[in-house]
């Protein structure tokens, strides 16, 4: 029984995977320098977003200052935050270039104000790093569950190991926690 839900969960993140058309852009990745990567999955409409983090924004999560300290004075709370942005977001259909920036900074605050953070290595010592914040509203409709992830590698992750990552921090996440059971 419960290996047909870890299936049946599987095949439909895959589907929302493939509904979403996740591609990385070549072209951009080779003009930044910073091998780090914000990745907003969702069970429910899969990827909502991947951002190639830029040297400021990526100074200012590892000090707390500049963007994330303004950010951390108008919302002290960065999961309230990233949930509330995660709601008008998908709430928008398709969200413009500025709806993606705000997204990007609350992603950066929540990031750096998780202890998954502390695990990212310095990027002088991997070749890429990648944080994933994954969600789903619970099966009582009310809760946004929000999962926060890492892995290093070179270049942005493909659909197929999102998908697998996806699953296995689910996984781990509804064996302590199991009425976060997505709806």
């Amino acid at each position: 029984m419960v290996e047909d839900l870890d299936k049946a969960r599987m095949a439909r993140l895959q589907q929302q995977m493939q509904a979403a058309g996740w591609n990385p852009d070549a072209g951009s990745l080779a003009s930044n320098p910073v091998k780090i990567w914000l990745y907003s999955v969702s069970f429910h409409s899969g990827t909502r977003m991947v951002a190639q983090v830029g040297a400021q924004l990526y100074r200012d999560m590892l000090s707390g200052d500049g963007l994330i300290k303004s950010l951390i004075a108008d919302v002290p709370n960065p999961v309230d935050a990233l949930s509330s942005a995660l709601h008008v977001y998908d709430g928008l259909g398709s969200p413009g270039s500025c709806e993606r920036q705000m997204l990007t900074a609350c992603l950066a605050l929540y990031a750096q104000s998780t202890r998954t953070w502390e695990m990212i290595k310095p990027l002088n010592e991997v070749e890429g790093a990648h944080f994933f914040v994954f969600d789903w509203i619970a099966r009582d409709g009310k809760t946004r569950v929000l999962r926060p992830a890492h892995h290093h590698q070179k270049g942005p992750m493909n659909e197929t190991d999102i998908v697998g990552f996806f699953s296995y921090v689910m996984d781990a996440h509804l064996q302590r926690h199991p009425n976060d059971a997505p709806r």
